[in-house]
């Protein structure tokens, strides 16, 4: 469960939340809209407790994993490195199959295109332990075909979490019955 109650945040005195409140239930999908400068990473980060609200309450009793907007990857480290430190147990080289290639395997993450690095932070976030998925535009650089390879990917390993994702694209998110929340 995550509740937010009456959360403003603002940056220079310049308000980006003001007196938004929210209750985020189990096992759905939320897509959060909005312009860009809207509050749509800002919120993201007070729902994972990783910024304060200037005034509001958070109650929340979820785990959160995350594919940021900047893929926040270990660049030295191959691509099934940055994997294995999250979760050694999956099956991590068919994942890497599926979303890159098997040539990606062993390629340090550095050698990657902004897109290649956007499907290991979401590879990253789908196998990590947690009651909350929240993916803060995870689409940036990726074309529609591999929008909607990642799509089905997210989609197939939710395992009945729930699904916070802030996107500017929301057209191929349309099949997935997000409960949509316009900032």
């Amino acid at each position: 469960m995550i509740r937010l109650q009456n959360i403003s945040k603002s940056f220079k005195d310049k308000p980006v939340l003001s007196d938004f409140s929210y209750h985020f239930k189990p096992a759905e999908k939320y897509l959060i809209v909005g312009e860009s400068g809207i509050g749509k990473t800002t919120l993201l980060n007070i729902i994972m407790d990783l910024q304060k609200a200037d005034k509001g309450s958070l109650i929340s009793s979820a785990s959160f994993s995350c594919s940021f907007q900047q893929t926040r990857l270990l660049e030295k480290y191959t691509v099934m490195e940055n994997l294995k430190i999250i979760n050694a147990k999956e099956n991590l080289e068919a994942m890497i199959n599926h979303l890159l290639g098997p040539e990606f395997i062993n390629k340090p993450v550095y050698s990657l295109s902004g897109g290649q690095k956007q499907k290991v932070s979401i590879i990253r976030a789908m196998i990590s332990n947690s009651d909350c998925v929240i993916l803060d535009e995870p689409f940036n650089n990726l074309d529609e075909k591999n929008i909607a390879l990642c799509l089905n990917f997210i989609m197939d390993n939710l395992k009945g979490r729930t699904l916070i994702v802030s996107s500017h694209i929301t057209e191929p998110l349309k099949p997935y019955d997000f409960i949509r929340i316009n900032l």
